[in-house]
Parts: structure tokens; sequence; C-alpha cells
């Protein structure tokens, strides 16, 4: 059960999204449902436990953490700041509950994310075909609450087919046929891609290992998933029919993986046309900007009525924050609204968002060789929309690391690289599914998302080192075994 309930907590934010679009009500954040229920599962089970074994490792996120409450004291963001570092705590609860809990079953949690990844996949599919208008017209769903929630969605099923091609699950030929469906139906290019680079260079690897005759865990897991795909073909036929009649004979259905291969191709038609950014970037053009910001929201604080005032402040955004699927976990705006998709042929998407990253890179780079301090220290948590625009708000790079640099400095840099260089140490037949899943979660964190959209990631890392700690135990198990009967 607790594995059941730590899977929700990681992806509630999704899960957050189809609450709000139906106007279920939780009472409660359900994230925070989530975490409560867990820490009192544990402690009711009696699973409560923390072995101090590899115990650098498991604090490095902690030291990751106290430097992004130490930048507080210099961040340029008065009021952001502090809310983008409690969101960032959530992360810390995903890494703690599986170093913290007696026999974490690792087995059991992947299969749960799997079947909640499929459950996600399932309502997206069915939500955004033929009967979502219907939905919107009686006013049944919500669908501004599932905008941008494709490319999200893609981000998870890569790690699900990561996951399904290490590990065996039940039925999981039928799961990897329905993934790779649904994945074309979102729209997101990014994970498409990271994760067909990914299933061809494992491609690659098991040719070389067929002619070389020199096989491994990833030759073996090729000639396992044929066997299954052998016996499983008659099972494969109905479901995939199925999926085949729909995208021919609904229009909305065929949209969908229309508007996927359009976008597709617009990544060939993108030219860099040489986004200039401010040549003087110094701190006085920084104070400049911050100043404009703050008169602008002065401007409009003033013309809003006592009620709305009431409503501005630390922990109204809080709220707001934490009730939102949008804000909490940072998805794009790129889903095309219900109503003008049903009325155009044409996608009404651009390649905007290619060159949105082109210009923040440009801009990132700039602030990061401002000067020897801010190279080093960076500008604070949560100054990043402060320093670009001048609004003490949510606004990154779309790339972890240059987030980090810019808001942490180096500092922040090295403790992250340190974080990283321990989750990819390490491959063996026992954690290829997670290694290769965080892999392909860290190359989208690198076009997507922020800093405080990771607890996905944080899970992942928590129970890949779970994976080696156990590995390395287990070693030292047999060894001593071993020299007992010697």
């Amino acid at each position: 059960m607790l594995e059941f309930i730590y899977i929700l907590f990681l992806l509630s934010g999704f899960i957050k999204s189809f609450l709000l679009a139906f106007n279920i009500p939780t009472f409660i954040d359900f994230t925070l449902l989530c975490a409560i229920t867990a820490i009192v599962v544990i402690f009711f089970s009696k699973r409560l436990k923390f072995e101090q074994n590899n115990l650098f490792i498991k604090l490095i996120p902690i030291f990751f953490f106290c430097w992004m409450l130490f930048s507080l004291f210099y961040s340029l963001s008065p009021n952001y700041s502090i809310i983008k570092t409690f969101l960032f705590s959530t992360n810390l609860i995903a890494v703690a509950l599986p170093f913290l809990t007696k026999s974490f079953d690792i087995q059991k949690t992947l299969k749960y994310f799997v079947l909640v990844i499929c459950g996600l996949s399932v309502s997206y599919y069915l939500f955004n075909a033929d009967i979502q208008l219907k939905l919107i017209q009686s006013n049944i769903i919500n669908y501004d609450q599932l905008e941008g929630f494709g490319l999200s969605l893609g981000e998870l099923i890569g790690c699900a087919i990561f996951i399904l091609f290490f590990y065996k699950i039940n039925n999981r030929v039928l799961f990897l046929s329905f993934f790779i469906w649904t994945i074309f139906s979102t729209g997101a290019r990014g994970p498409i891609l990271f994760l067909f680079g990914g299933l061809f260079f494992l491609g690659i690897l098991f040719l070389y290992q067929s002619i070389t005759k020199k096989t491994s865990f990833v030759y073996n897991r090729f000639v396992e998933l044929g066997k299954e795909i052998a016996q499983a073909k008659y099972q494969l036929i109905f479901p995939n029919l199925l999926l085949i009649i729909l995208l021919i004979t609904s229009p909305r259905v065929n949209q969908m993986y229309y508007r996927t291969f359009w976008r597709l191709g617009l990544l060939s038609e993108y030219e860099n046309n040489n986004v200039e950014v401010e040549a003087d970037f110094n701190e006085d053009k920084i104070n400049e900007k911050i100043n404009e910001g703050f008169k602008k929201n002065a401007a409009s604080k003033s013309t809003k009525s006592i009620k709305s005032n009431k409503e501005i402040g630390f922990i109204s955004e809080l709220t707001n924050i934490l009730g939102s699927h949008k804000k909490s976990i940072g998805i794009n705006k790129s889903m095309i609204e219900a109503e003008l998709l049903e009325e155009s042929k044409l996608p009404l998407d651009t390649n905007r968002s290619v060159s949105v990253r082109v210009k923040h890179f440009k801009f990132s780079k700039k602030a990061i060789t401002a000067s020897a301090k801010h190279l080093v220290f960076g500008y604070g948590i949560g100054s990043y929309g402060i320093i670009k625009t001048g609004i003490d708000g949510r606004n990154f790079p779309h790339n972890i690391f240059l987030e980090t640099w810019v808001e942490l400095g180096l500092i922040g840099i090295i403790i992250l690289s340190a974080i990283l260089f321990f989750c990819f140490n390490k491959l063996n037949n026992l954690n290829a599914g997670v290694y290769f899943a965080l892999l392909f979660l860290l190359l989208n964190l690198m076009k997507s998302s922020s800093l405080v959209d990771m607890r996905i990631f944080w899970g992942l890392w928590a129970t890949k080192i779970l994976l080696d700690i156990n590995t390395s135990q287990n070693k030292i198990e047999e060894y001593s075994v071993k020299a007992n009967i010697v």
C-alpha cells in the first residue's frame, strides 16, 4: 500500500489535473494529502527505519537544498524565492520516503508507476478524442486544467517504456504497444525524439553484441522481449486493430496524430535568427529592470479593489500555485483549444517553443558571465524571472543546468553534478530500467521544466540509489557466505 501511495505522490501533479478538470474536491492539496498519508502509513505499519550506509549519497539532495536556503539571503527575488524554495522541498520528500522505509519494495513501486501512467494515458486519450467535445459542451470538464498535459504525459510514457523494456511486468508487451500509440498522440516532440533515440542506441548495441557474440543484459532483454511478443501476437491484434479503426474513423483522433507529425516536421524548418540579448548585461541593467517591474506591480495594485488586494501576497500566491497543475509542474501552453481544434483541420501550433528556448539559452549565458560573483554564487534562488523580465514570479530557462547556474551559481552546479554522478556511475542488469528512465528524464529536464518540477526525477533517483545499495549489500552477503563455506 505504501508503495502505491508513494507513486500517487510522485504523480500527484498530473492526477491533480484531472481532479481540477472535473471539479473533484480533495479539501486539501492532493500532493500534500499523499505525502501526509505516506508518512502516516510508515509510522502505523512500523516501517520507519534509517540505515546509515552510504549516508553521504543520501544527504547530497539536502546539501543542495541548504545551498538554496543560503541563497535566499542574497536573492534578487523578494517573494517568489521563498515560494520556489518551499515548492522544491516536496522533492526532498520524494527522496526521503524510500530511504526511511523498511523493506521498500522497488519492484512493486515500478509496477504501480507503470499502471498509474497507463491510467493517465487512457484518460488523456479519451478526453482528447471525440468524447471530449461533448464533455466541454455539457460543462462536465474544465479543459483549461488539461492544457499542456500532452508534453508532461509524453515524459511519463517514455519513462514507463524504458522500465518495461528492462523489467518483467505482467502483460508488458500490451503496455508497450499501448504506450507507443499514446506517445504519438501527445504532440510531445522532445520525449518522442529522446525515447526513440535511446531505443535506437539500445538496438545498435544489440546488433553489435549479436555480431560479436559478446552478450550482455541488453542483448538478453531484446531476446526475452522478442519471445514475449511472439507469444502475445494474437493478444496484440485486437487492441491495435481497435486503435487503427479509431484513427481512421475519428477525425479528432486522427487530428491528434497529425498534429504530432506536423510538429515534428517543424523542427527541420527551424532557423536560428540570431536572437539578440542585451549587450550591456550588468547590475545597473538588472536593477533598472527590477525597478520597472516593481512600479508596474504597484500600479496594478492601486487599481484593484479591497477584496482583490487581500488576495495579493505570499500566502495567496502559494495557495494559487499549489492548487494549480499548470503552475505547479510548469507545463507549456502547447495544447490546442478543443473548440478551435474542432473548427480547423490545421494545427495551430508554431515553432515558437524552439525560438523561446534559444532566447533563454543566450540570456542565461549572458547572466552567468556578467561577473565573477554571479558566476560563482548566482543571483539567488527564484531570481531568473526578475532579472529577465523585472517581474518577481515563476520563470525559468527550460534547462535545469542553466537555471541552477543562473540562480545558485557554480557551487550549485557542482552539487547538482555530484547528485547526477552517483545516479549514473553504475549500470547493471538490476538497475538498467531506472537508469535509462532517469537518463531520459534528464534529457527532458534540459529542454523543459524547472527545479521545482523534478519530483518524479528525485523519486526515481532515490529508487536507483536504493537499488545500488541493495545490490552492494547482497554481494557482501554472498561473499560472506562463500567465505564461511570455505
